[in-house]
C-alpha cells in the first residue's frame, strides 16, 4: 500500500516530477506547433497573394489590346487563359466606366457593376472559402479598365490543414516520445528515493536501526541521491553504535545507581539510628531535668532565704554591695532554671492543649497589667489595638499566656527606645495576633537562627546575664502546640514584628 501510494499519488515525488516532465513537454511542442502553424499560414497566404497577382499582371496583359479596343470576342478568348488554373471559379474585364465587357466561368459571382468596389487585393482566412481580386489594367500610364478574378480556397485550405496534420502529429509522437523518456528517467532517479523513503519509514516503525538502503550498482556514476544514500546508511551506523553505547551506559549505570542507593539506604539507616538514640537522649535529659526540677530548685530557695537572714543583720556598704550581687545572681539563676525546664516540659509532650474561650478584652487586661510597668521603666511606650467589638478566640489560654509573655518580654528586652504595640486582626474564621518593636531589629541572615536554642541577636559575648536565649526556642515549641507558627519580620535599627494565628469561637461576633 505504501508503494502505490508513493509512486502514484498526487504528493508523490514521481508524481511531482511526471508532471514537471508532461507540462514541460506539452508546453515546448505547443510552441513549436504554434509557430510552424504560423509560419505555414504565412506561408500559404503569401503563395495565394503571389499567384493571383502574377496570374491578374499576365491575364491583363493580355486583355489590354482588346480592352483598348472594346473587342469583347478577343477580350472572351483572352481570358480563355485562366482556363488552366484550376482554382480560378470566375473572372471578368470591366470597361472603365464600370460595364463587363468580357466573363469567365460562373457569371453568378461575378459583379455586374464595379463601380460600387474598390480595388482591392485577395484576403485569405481559414474560415474563407474563397477570394477575389480586382485590379486596374494599365496600358501606357493610363487606366483602360478592370480585371476582377474569383478563386477557390480549397485547395489551399486542404494543404495548410493537411501541413498541420503531419506537424500536430510529429508533435503528438514527440510527446510521447518524450513522455516514455522521461518516465524511464524518472524511474532511475525516484526508485533509489522510494527505496531510501521505504528503509527509513521501515527503521521508524520497527525502531530497528540495523537496517540498511540498498546501495547503488558499483558501475552506477555517483550523484547527489547517492551521496545520500550512503550518508543515510552512515547515519543509521552511528545510531546503532550509539544505541549500543548507550545500552552498555544504562546498564552501567543502573549498576552504580543500585550500588548508591544499596549505600544511601544504609547510610539513611545508620542517620535514622543515630537520629532516634539522639532524640531518645533528649528525651531522657529532658525528662530528668522536668523530673528533677523541684530538687534543682530547693537550693536556689535556701540561697535566698540565707541571703534574707544576712540582709536582716547589720552590713557594711561593702557587704551590702556584695549580697545584691548575691541576689541578681541568684535571680539569674532561677530564670536559667525556669528556662531549660520550660525547654524539658515541652520536649517530654507533658504538655497537652486545652483549648476554652478566650475573650481579648480580658486577655489584653492582663498584658496591660503585667507589661506596661515594665516598659515604662524603659521609658517606652506600651500600646494595645484590638476592635472595639470584642472577638473571642478558641484555643488554650496558659499556653497562649505564655508565647505572648515570651514574645513581649523578648521585645522590651531589644528595644531601647520608641514602643511596643500588640494588635490583633481578623483574618477570616481566624484572629492575626502581632507584637511590634521598635528594637534594634534583625538581619535577614539571621532570621531563621532567632528560633534555635541558645542563639541570641546582641549577645556574643555570651553573657548569663542577659538569659540563655531560650526564650524565642520556646514560642516555636508553644505555637507547634497551639497548631501556629510565629513568623518574623524585621529591619535591623528599625525594629521587629512577630505574628502567629489562631481559631476564632465559631459563635463569636464579627468586628
Amino acid at each position: 500500500m505504501h508503494r502505490v501510494r508513493f509512486h502514484h499519488s498526487r504528493g508523490s515525488v514521481r508524481f511531482q516530477l511526471f508532471r514537471l516532465v508532461l507540462l514541460v513537454s506539452v508546453l515546448a511542442l505547443a510552441i513549436s506547433t504554434a509557430g510552424s502553424a504560423v509560419i505555414e499560414w504565412h506561408k500559404q497566404r503569401d503563395h495565394v497573394m503571389d499567384s493571383m497577382l502574377t496570374m491578374a499582371q499576365s491575364t491583363g496583359i493580355a486583355i489590354s489590346a482588346a480592352l483598348a479596343f472594346h473587342d469583347r470576342s478577343a477580350a472572351t478568348e483572352a481570358l480563355q487563359v485562366l482556363s488552366a488554373q484550376k482554382n480560378i471559379m470566375a473572372a471578368a474585364v470591366y470597361t472603365p466606366e464600370g460595364d463587363r465587357l468580357a466573363s469567365f466561368g460562373d457569371s453568378a459571382r461575378l459583379p455586374g457593376d464595379v463601380r460600387q468596389l474598390s480595388e482591392h487585393l485577395p484576403s485569405f482566412s481559414l474560415l474563407t472559402l474563397s477570394t477575389t481580386l480586382l485590379q486596374p489594367v494599365v496600358l501606357d500610364g493610363s487606366t483602360i479598365g478592370y480585371l476582377f478574378i474569383h478563386a477557390s480556397l480549397m485547395e489551399y485550405r486542404q494543404a495548410y490543414v493537411l501541413q498541420a496534420f503531419f506537424s500536430s502529429a510529429a508533435s503528438l509522437l514527440g510527446l510521447l516520445l518524450a513522455i516514455g523518456l522521461g518516465s524511464r528517467f524518472i524511474d532511475r532517479i525516484v526508485n533509489p528515493v522510494k527505496q531510501l523513503a521505504d528503509t527509513a519509514r521501515e527503521v521508524r516503525e520497527k525502531r530497528n536501526f540495523m537496517l540498511r538502503a540498498a546501495p547503488p550498482a558499483p558501475d552506477e556514476p555517483r550523484h547527489e541521491i547517492t551521496e545520500l544514500i550512503e550518508s543515510f546508511n552512515e547515519m543509521l551506523s552511528e545510531i546503532e553504535q550509539r544505541n549500543q553505547e548507550l545500552a552498555a551506559y544504562q546498564g552501567n549505570l543502573e549498576n552504580k545507581v543500585q550500588e548508591r542507593t544499596t549505600a544511601l539506604f544504609a547510610a539513611n539507616r545508620e542517620l535514622q539510628l543515630a537520629k532516634e538514640v539522639a532524640e531518645a537522649a533528649t528525651l531522657a535529659k529532658s525528662r530528668f531535668l522536668a523530673a528533677a526540677g523541684h530538687d534543682l530548685r530547693q537550693p536556689i530557695q535556701a540561697i535566698n532565704l540565707f541571703k534574707d537572714a544576712l540582709d536582716g543583720t547589720t552590713l557594711s556598704e561593702e557587704q551590702q554591695r556584695i549580697s545584691a550581687y548575691l541576689a541578681l545572681s541568684a535571680q539569674n539563676l532561677s530564670d536559667i532554671l525556669d528556662s531549660l525546664l520550660e525547654v524539658s516540659r515541652h520536649d517530654t509532650g507533658a504538655i497537652t492543649l486545652k483549648p476554652e474561650r478566650i475573650d481579648l478584652n480580658d486577655l489584653f487586661r492582663d498584658i496591660d497589667q503585667q507589661f506596661s510597668t515594665l516598659a515604662s521603666a524603659k521609658t517606652l511606650r506600651f500600646k494595645l489595638y484590638f476592635p472595639p467589638v470584642g472577638m473571642t478566640l478558641f484555643t488554650d489560654r496558659k499556653l497562649l499566656q505564655s508565647l505572648l509573655n515570651n514574645i513581649i518580654s523578648n521585645a522590651i528586652k531589644y528595644t531601647e527606645q520608641g514602643g511596643i504595640l500588640i494588635g490583633v486582626r481578623r483574618r477570616g474564621d481566624q484572629a492575626l495576633l502581632q507584637v511590634w518593636d521598635t528594637g534594634i531589629g534583625i538581619a535577614p541572615e539571621q532570621i531563621g537562627n532567632i528560633f534555635d536554642e541558645y542563639f541570641q541577636v546582641s549577645n556574643p559575648e555570651r553573657d548569663k546575664a542577659k538569659g540563655l536565649g531560650l526564650g524565642l526556642a520556646i514560642c516555636k515549641r508553644l505555637a507547634k502546640l497551639l497548631e501556629t507558627e510565629v513568623v518574623c519580620r524585621s529591619r535591623p535599627g528599625k525594629g521587629s514584628v512577630f505574628e502567629f494565628r489562631l481559631p476564632l469561637q465559631k459563635d463569636a461576633g464579627s468586628n
